[in-house]
């Protein structure tokens, strides 16, 4: 299994172009599928909606300053 310090270490070290893309698909296919395409395992993969999208809001604070 996997730890939650080696999950946040593997979203920090996923470049920027990679999460985007990832994060452009996730939107496109829960608007295709009403939703329905939303992925959230136990445990948690970095692949999961929620967490290419909290990653996404975590850097943008960074870069932001909040």
């Amino acid at each position: 299994m996997i730890t939650i310090e080696k999950l946040q270490q593997m979203q920090a070290e996923m470049p920027d172009e990679v999460l985007i893309k990832k994060a452009e698909h996730q939107i496109s296919e829960l608007a295709k599928t009403g939703g329905r395409s939303h992925i959230m395992c136990v445990p948690p993969e970095i692949t999961d909606t929620d967490m290419i999208l909290s990653e996404l809001v975590r850097r943008y604070k960074l870069c932001v300053g909040k």
